[in-house]
């Protein structure tokens, strides 16, 4: 699974091998020049061909071999929300509706946001980011995936707390931890979920900016009561 800013970056795959998640140059492993991959966006899609190494447009400039991949389409300018390979992968993959961080996302109850501002151990309100549902688990009940944060009313570039939490349809008085900061500049974007080892349990793929305009993407695998990074953030984040 590659995001896409210039040149596919590989956020995250299926080592079959060792039956486990792997990000970055492992996933290189796994494909090489040539092959077919897919591309998505919310308004179009390609088949094309891999190419050969290339930096980023984040990692420009960072020496080193680069570890995202060419593909034409990209060179010639078009742009993706994220490619996968083989394509079949394309239907594990679910992008959350951009409404979810807008002003028409679902509303939470009175309760849910007094959980969530416990948990974050803020004084104050919280802002809510996202929130958007969708069945993870395979059971046929969404989970409510939430994206919260507070600025620190001392440091306008920083925040408070900013994270992500998951409220399982199994247990909805509960609140999963996803990605959490405190006195820091990121915030948190959920951008979709997918099942990248065909075990009907879906990873999510979030995006982080920063008070500075940078950032970065990563996959995490969904646990019991939490989430597991795989490999690092993108972009150097």
């Amino acid at each position: 699974f590659f995001t896409e800013d210039g040149a596919l970056i590989p956020l995250a795959c299926y080592l079959h091998d060792k039956k486990k998640l792997a990000s970055g140059k492992d996933c290189l492993k796994l494909v090489k020049q040539g092959d077919e991959v897919y591309l998505k966006s919310r308004t179009s899609e390609l088949l094309d061909k891999i190419g050969a190494p290339k930096d980023s447009l984040c990692e420009v400039g960072s020496g080193g071999t680069p570890s995202s991949l060419s593909v034409p389409a990209v060179d010639a300018g078009a742009a993706f929300d994220y490619a996968v390979a083989p394509k079949s992968l394309a239907r594990n993959v679910v992008l959350l509706p951009e409404d979810s961080w807008s002003e028409k996302k679902p509303s939470l109850s009175t309760e849910e946001i007094a959980a969530l501002t416990a948990l974050a151990k803020v004084a104050g309100e919280l802002t809510i980011r996202q929130v958007a549902l969708q069945d993870l688990d395979a059971d046929n009940a969404p989970e409510k995936i939430v994206s919260v944060f507070q600025i620190n009313p001392k440091d306008s570039e920083r925040y408070t707390f900013a994270g992500v939490f998951v409220q399982r349809s199994s247990a909805p008085t509960a609140w999963i931890p996803i990605q959490t900061s405190s006195n820091d500049t990121q915030t948190y974007t959920v951008y979709g979920a997918l099942d990248l080892d065909g075990d009907r349990n879906h990873e999510l793929w979030l995006n982080s900016v920063t008070t500075d305009g940078s950032g970065g993407e990563r996959i995490f695998q969904l646990t019991k009561d939490g989430a597991t990074g795989i490999g690092k953030w993108s972009c150097g984040l």
